[in-house]
């Protein structure tokens, strides 16, 4: 009965794990997917700077959500860096492991498991808040040069009329 445990233990440590990593890796793939997706944006942004004919003050708040999207980026990019993250068992220890019993295996397998689970926590963590600052601040840009692009045509247009 105490190997069955022991077994079960191991077994939902390692499907834990295993969901954590691909959580990591997710992660990185949505990082890559946005970069990608907000590096157009720049190149847009520049498009519609034509439009704003010279105005200082117009030039400066266009160069906000430029500046915004950077910042993203930039969040984005510290979330894709490199990350050391534990897989479980170490391929060094398993000559030290061939001596032991199934249910010392299956015990050593939850606490390395734990362990690792642990390590992994505080870089999905980081992981997580710094793709969520860039994908808010990503947003807040691209929302901003709307805003700001909307603001200009309006003033633009009824400017020549007076109230």
């Amino acid at each position: 009965m105490e190997n069955k445990n022991s077994e079960i233990l191991a077994l939902k440590s390692r499907e834990l794990l295993n969901d954590q990593i691909n959580s990591v890796e997710t992660n990185n793939s949505k990082a890559g997917t946005f970069i990608s997706i907000s590096a157009l944006f720049i190149p847009l942004s520049f498009s519609l700077f034509d439009k704003f004919e010279g105005s200082v003050i117009w030039i400066i708040v266009f160069f906000i959500p430029i500046l915004l999207n950077l910042i993203g980026l930039f969040f984005l990019i510290k979330a894709l860096l490199p990350k050391k993250i534990s897989h479980g068992i170490d391929m060094n220890q398993f000559d030290s492991l061939l001596v032991k019993t199934d249910d010392q295996l299956y015990l050593f397998e939850v606490g390395i498991n734990r362990d690792c689970f642990t390590d992994n926590k505080k870089i999905l963590n980081t992981q997580n808040d710094y793709l969520k600052k860039g994908l808010i601040i990503i947003y807040s840009s691209a929302l901003s040069l709307a805003l700001i692009f909307f603001i200009y045509l309006i003033y633009t247009k009824f400017s020549c009329y007076e109230l």
